[in-house]
């Protein structure tokens, strides 16, 4: 008899997800291709409207853009990176020891998500970063020699 509820029960909330994701047409996230950034889109491909989008839990609650200008995405690819801004946010991802900001409750503070790290010029990174129960904000330089970046950090938001 319990197992015969249990199930029920299961078979109910299965239904009840099924029509909430129907209703507010939740679109399912594709696995990302390496070092693209997750952009949800509507089951027939378009984007959907900003009133649709539910923004994901790893998902800062404003989503920067990036403000690279062609002249400088040139200098940059001149200085060695192939595709700028995936080269800056996949290296920057890499260097998690240049959070100045101590990780809480056993968390180690990263940038975990490409989403959260923000080109704003040739020589200017933002970037979110947590430690999976805190979050900050980390202002960077950097420079390019032959592919090769180096980081400076400029200033830290530990969200303290």
């Amino acid at each position: 008899m319990k197992r015969a509820i249990i199930a029920t029960c299961f078979l109910l909330m299965v239904v009840v997800v099924i029509i909430f994701v129907k209703h507010y047409q939740i679109p399912l996230k594709e696995a990302p291709q390496q070092g693209s950034p997750i952009i949800e889109r509507a089951p027939s491909g378009r984007k959907l409207p900003e009133s649709k989008q539910v923004p994901s839990a790893e998902e800062p609650s404003q989503i920067r853009k990036h403000q690279l200008q062609e002249a400088d995405r040139r200098f940059l690819i001149e200085q060695g990176l192939q595709n700028p801004i995936n080269d800056l946010v996949q290296d920057l991802m890499k260097h998690k020891e240049l959070i100045p900001c101590k990780g809480t409750l056993g968390g180690t503070p990263g940038f975990y998500n490409p989403n959260g790290i923000t080109v704003l010029s040739k020589k200017r990174v933002i970037a979110d970063f947590d430690d999976g129960h805190v979050e900050g904000t980390i202002e960077l330089t950097f420079s390019v020699s032959n592919g090769a970046i180096s980081w400076t950090v400029l200033q830290a938001d530990c969200g303290d």
